[in-house]
């Protein structure tokens, strides 16, 4: 049995039930009186509680807020179960002004809590809004601060947290301001830039926002239109009054839209653009959904069904960088480093090193090409207001119809000028070099190609040519000038020098004796009426100038075995003619008393040309 402490005498357990029983009572009694005296007071609070003394205190409340001049249009209503709230019809918000009251805001309804003790008193505290059709005007500064509010609660908060010396200094009663929960419903925002001068409307605003006080963390989650299309916004911030000063903090923001999402993790300064430092996230589980929710044109992103990208920021002064750089499309990956350059007075920029393992590099050029004003064809994605400077390496590449290996190429635009250049890569077991000049104006295009010792069988196998073609390895060397933009130009819009060499190997199909022997008993024949055959040669070098939508032959030579047989004329490729001279000279010691030079016209069209002998 159990003493007690004070004098020693045995307690019996039945004495401390009861007195645990009676605290019981005690605190249920207490409870029920409350709880009775909360519902009496709500029953008789009708009567007790002025609504226009809450209406002229939401007024109050409102100005305070703002800093402003508030007023309410309509007649409020007021409710008391399960909790007092107050509904306020028509509310404006107006800055005066010299030249005439300037509107900030209209609220269809606005809806609050309040507390009926407070009521009593005359001092009703407001909490827990929400916001019915909202219309509110906002304008940012050259500073890049949000001009909205003057002296007002939240402008004396913001005002403090920016430690602007020329301001007044909240004090911690208005840290600790009670907000709570703000709902808004079909809201609409009018985001006017003073140093751009643009202005952008974001509409069918709506969502909750978690902000017990000024000073407490800040939660939001919203879904708006932006020109109309649909976006959800998470923002969350432990220190909003510094965000909303402008200042760096720490903030976790994420966007999704239709077949998009992206996420930021770190500190930022919203007003000025700047993602400072931490981990960016975009998600592009849907290319087509996303393209169609931003009315882009798929154009080289036609066939890329997804895309991700991540990426540590580290932004210093006008520079970010995206440090751990990965990405990738479908099946394809890239990583690396890329800096974007945001220098005052000039255009932005974007420098870096990626490094790709496979990556369609025809799609990549038609989405930095550009089209000056006036032509038909859709201009590249990338705006011409954006630099770059971007050096790439890829395992494999694909520039149809061929497959690249070991690429480095390198990506410079600048205003309207865009260049490609393809540093070195190997082709079919060959090296393969080229350069892109895109002008971006009515003066055309450049375009050189050197292909050094390929495999020509792999070369004509991936391209739609007939006739009879060098097998064997060669070179290739090309240049070409446009005087329109590449993407428009015709075959008559294009002149420049081709150079074309190969060592040993056949040409094939072709059937030497076969048309030796028609050219010394017919007028003329077509090439296919000689069956087919191949033809062993030692060299080719072949040598043109293009111009006017056709291919002037310079030097046309084949050795084989002793014999040559030489080429000029021009062929017209514009509609795939041929006006030739072709002269075979046999060797004298293989050609066994014939005759050893016949000399052919050919004429007529590739791949099957007309031949007529012209001397026998």
């Amino acid at each position: 049995m159990a003493q007690n402490k004070k004098d020693g005498r045995p307690v019996c357990p039945g004495t401390r039930t009861k007195r645990a029983i009676k605290l019981v009572r005690t605190i249920a009694v207490v409870m029920l009186s409350g709880a009775g005296l909360y519902v009496a007071l709500l029953a008789f609070a009708p009567l007790l509680v002025s609504t226009s003394a809450v209406r002229s205190a939401m007024e109050r409340s409102l100005s305070a807020w703002t800093g402003e001049q508030a007023s309410i249009g309509g007649t409020p209503q007021v409710r008391f179960w399960p909790e007092p709230r107050i509904t306020l019809p028509n509310v404006t918000i107006v800055k005066p002004s010299a030249s005439g009251d300037q509107v900030l805001g209209r609220i269809e309804r606005l809806t609050a809590s309040f507390g009926v003790i407070a009521a009593l008193r005359g001092e009703p505290a407001f909490s827990d809004f929400e916001f019915v059709r909202p219309v509110i005007s906002v304008t940012r500064d050259r500073d890049h601060h949000i001009v909205w509010t003057g002296g007002g609660l939240l402008g004396q908060a913001v005002a403090r947290a920016r430690a602007d010396t020329q301001a007044k200094p909240a004090s911690e009663e208005t840290l600790d301001t009670e907000i709570g929960n703000v709902t808004v419903e079909d809201g609409t925002v009018e985001f006017t830039d003073v140093s751009s001068g643009q202005t952008v409307t974001i509409d069918a605003i709506s969502g909750e926002i978690k902000w017990a006080n000024l000073s407490a963390r800040f939660e939001g989650k919203v879904t708006a239109s932006v020109a109309g299309r649909a976006l959800t916004i998470d923002l969350s911030a432990a220190k909003p009054l510094v965000l909303f000063a402008g200042k760096d903090t720490a903030i976790s923001l994420t966007l999704r839209a239709p077949g998009f999402g992206a996420s930021f993790d770190g500190p930022a300064n919203l007003y000025a653009g700047q993602l400072l430092s931490g981990s960016l996230r975009l998600d592009i589980p849907d290319m087509a959904a996303f393209l169609t929710w931003g009315g882009w044109k798929q154009g080289p992103f036609v066939n890329v069904k997804r895309a991700s990208v991540r990426a540590e920021v580290q932004t210093l002064g006008d520079s970010m960088r995206l440090d751990k750089f990965a990405a990738t499309s479908d099946d394809s990956s890239a990583s690396g480093v890329l800096d974007l350059m945001m220098p005052s007075g000039k255009r932005p920029k974007i420098g870096g090193t990626l490094a790709f393992d496979d990556i369609d590099l025809g799609a990549l050029i038609d989405t930095f090409s550009a089209l000056p004003p006036g032509f038909e064809k859709t201009p590249g994605l990338l705006p011409q207001w954006l630099d770059f400077d971007v050096t790439l390496s890829a395992a494999t590449a694909s520039l149809e119809p061929f497959k690249l290996e070991q690429m480095a190429a390198s990506i410079v635009t600048s205003g309207t000028r865009r260049q490609v250049n393809i540093i070195d890569s190997r082709l079919e077991g060959g090296a393969f070099t080229a350069q892109l000049v895109d002008t971006g104006g009515p003066d055309g295009d450049q375009l050189q190609l050197s292909a050094s010792d390929v495999d020509l069988a792999a070369i004509f196998e991936r391209m739609p040519m007939q006739g009879p073609l060098p097998r064997g390895r060669g070179s290739l060397d090309l240049s070409l000038n446009f005087n329109k933009p590449m993407a428009v130009a015709g075959l008559d819009d294009v002149d420049g020098t081709l150079r074309f060499t190969a060592s040993s190997g056949t040409l094939k199909p072709f059937n030497l004796d076969a048309v030796l022997a028609r050219a010394a008993s017919e007028r003329f024949f077509r090439l296919s009426d000689t069956g087919t055959g191949s033809l062993d040669y030692d060299k080719i070098e072949l040598v043109a100038t293009l111009a006017d939508g056709a291919a002037r032959i310079d030097k046309g030579l084949l050795e084989s075995s002793g014999s040559t047989l030489t080429l000029s004329g021009i062929v017209p490729y514009a509609d795939n003619g041929l006006a030739l001279m072709a002269q075979w000279t046999a060797d004298p010691a293989k050609s066994q008393g014939a005759s050893a030079q016949t000399t052919l016209f050919v004429g007529g069209s590739w791949p099957d040309p007309i031949l007529s002998p012209m001397s026998r």
